[in-house]
């Protein structure tokens, strides 16, 4: 039996690496794909929950609205926090 020998050069090792490069990117899209599927899924299903709660009158309806701001931009809400919370001297 006898096996023929591939010749590898510069054409054959450019073709492995664009084939290569294009599988990993389909890879990484598809899996980014998934990544925002479930954070929509899980934003959405605690959104349920927070209503159900406001529902059933153990939240207000302003604390549930903070928990979704919070849960969006959590920058712009720490520095709300901060800003409510903040510290002023007592009047002489």
């Amino acid at each position: 039996m006898r096996f023929d020998t591939i010749e590898v050069t510069g054409e054959l090792i450019a073709l492995v690496a664009v084939g290569g490069g294009l599988t990993l990117l389909t890879i990484l899209a598809i899996g980014s794909v998934f990544a925002s599927i479930t954070q929509n899924r899980q934003r959405e299903q605690t959104a349920r929950e927070l209503a159900a709660y406001v529902a059933e009158g153990t939240m207000e309806p302003g604390d549930a609205e903070r928990l979704l701001i919070a849960a969006r931009k959590p920058k712009r809400a720490l520095a709300q926090w901060h800003k409510d919370r903040s510290w002023t001297p007592p009047s002489a």
